[in-house]
């Protein structure tokens, strides 16, 4: 289990380390403004997360907002396979989608460890 500080600050570093590096043009000024917003308002990105309506389906986030993270990347890896899943949020008035692979939810469960 991880609470949603931890699973927060993973989502940051990934966004830090793999995502940035390799953004250019308005994804990067979008990326920039997704870690601004994590760090000035991580509990209302905590919270897209968690009513994400695939994510409430799972049932792994409990009330006091621990993430089953095992559970949560085992569902997410097996069942994506070689496609993508979306994350959908809003910054400002425009919605943004980070995409994700099974190797980039490995990821982010190793930087949650």
């Amino acid at each position: 289990m991880a609470n949603k500080e931890q699973l927060i600050k993973a989502i940051y570093r990934f966004i830090d380390n793999d995502m940035l590096p390799k953004a250019e043009g308005n994804y990067k000024i979008i990326l920039g403004i997704a870690k601004a917003a994590i760090n000035h308002k991580s509990d209302k990105v905590f919270e897209a997360i968690k009513n994400n309506s695939i994510i409430s389906m799972f049932d792994i986030i409990d009330k006091e907002d621990n993430v089953d993270v095992d559970a949560l990347c085992k569902i997410l890896t097996d069942g994506m396979g070689s496609n993508e899943f979306t994350l959908s949020f809003k910054v400002f008035t425009s919605t943004f989608d980070m995409h994700f692979s099974a190797a980039d939810i490995q990821t982010i469960k190793r930087y949650i460890m």
